[in-house]
């Protein structure tokens, strides 16, 4: 799983939500962090549809627009990570379904 943190070098909120957000990640071993700088991969930005700085994704999914405080992230990265696992069981439950025997 991976959280990519949109950010601006002339963002004044960014370093402080960056600090957040690689304290909080630290805390769970199966999400990884990406930091990306709207201006240098702004392709990246453009499919993500980031109009404001800091932007959490998760996923492939806007999570946050703004800082979020510690305790909300870790939070949201709990809830987000169960959501996912569900899914994965339920896609693998489904797959073994479609499946027959030899």
């Amino acid at each position: 799983m991976i959280l990519e943190i949109f950010k601006s070098s002339n963002c004044p909120f960014c370093p402080r939500a960056i600090r957040v957000v690689e304290a909080v990640v630290s805390s769970h071993d199966d999400i990884s962090l990406r930091v990306v700088d709207v201006r240098q991969e702004r392709q990246r930005a453009r499919q993500m549809k980031i109009r404001a700085v800091p932007t959490l994704v998760f996923n492939d999914q806007v999570i946050y627009v703004g800082a979020p405080t510690p305790e909300e992230l870790d939070e949201t990265l709990k809830a987000m990570t169960r959501l996912n696992a569900e899914k994965v069981k339920s896609y693998q439950t489904s797959e073994v379904s479609k499946t027959s025997e030899v």
